[in-house]
């Protein structure tokens, strides 16, 4: 990878190269003709070996039609989304642990109470026997 280049930036966009290039059903080989790039060029962008230049980038968003911010972000808001929902349901399940909790707090001493019932019970019939 050439100096300079952020390693996740590079997977992230080449990520974000592919799924765009997959939405309009291309190739890589039909994406490199049409960028006019070398053989090799998309293959390591989709694999995060190099990053595009600003100049591929520019006929990377005119080919595959998108704005430059849908390549640079597609899957940084992807991955925001997985971690809003993400903790949106580790809010929920805190949520149920508590009131399970809570319920448990409650019904301890009545357990509690009839474990000590049935305990005396024993000890009477056993008395009795």
């Amino acid at each position: 990878m050439p100096a300079g280049v952020d390693p996740d930036y590079a997977r992230e966009i080449g990520q974000a190269i592919a799924a765009s290039r997959k939405a309009r059903g291309m190739t890589q080989e039909d994406l490199r003709l049409r960028i006019g790039n070398s053989k090799n060029a998309v293959s390591n962008w989709e694999r995060g070996v190099s990053a595009p230049t600003v100049q591929n980038l520019r006929e990377l968003c005119r080919v595959l039609r998108v704005r430059p911010e849908r390549l640079m972000a597609l899957n940084g808001s992807q991955h925001r989304e997985q971690r809003a929902e993400a903790a949106a349901e580790a809010e929920a399940l805190a949520a149920r642990l508590a009131a399970l909790r809570a319920a448990t707090e409650r019904a301890a001493p009545d357990l509690i109470g009839a474990l000590r019932e049935a305990e005396q019970q024993a000890r009477r019939l056993s008395e009795l026997g």
